[in-house]
């Protein structure tokens, strides 16, 4: 039999090493939010920045950020309608649906 001890030990191990991938996930999640939030600044008023904008919002919905999600998300929508850019919209609305989903709404 394994003495209490080492069984409380092992468990305390155990949690200790689920909190640090954890807390490494989600400083992994945040720098790249951060670098996506970088090339929007340099984007132009292109698809690729409707992209950026849709890539931002998954970010912030992997993170349970929904009130960031729903305004990338809106922004993402607002350019693709300008440039007419279908498939930038498709996913914008597809953030939307996710974002409501998770909301309850």
């Amino acid at each position: 039999m394994i003495p209490y001890k080492k069984i409380k030990k092992l468990k305390s191990s155990f949690f200790i090493s689920i909190l640090i991938i954890i807390s490494c996930t989600l400083q992994a999640q945040q720098v790249k939010i951060d670098s996506m939030l970088y090339i929007l600044k340099s984007s132009k008023e292109d698809t690729s920045k409707v992209n950026v904008l849709n890539t931002i919002c998954r970010q912030y919905i992997n993170n349970g950020n929904y009130k960031q999600a729903l305004q990338y998300s809106e922004q993402a929508k607002s350019q693709a309608e300008k440039l007419n850019f279908k498939k930038g919209m498709a996913i914008s609305f597809y953030n939307f649906g996710i974002i409501y989903h998770n909301q309850g709404n």
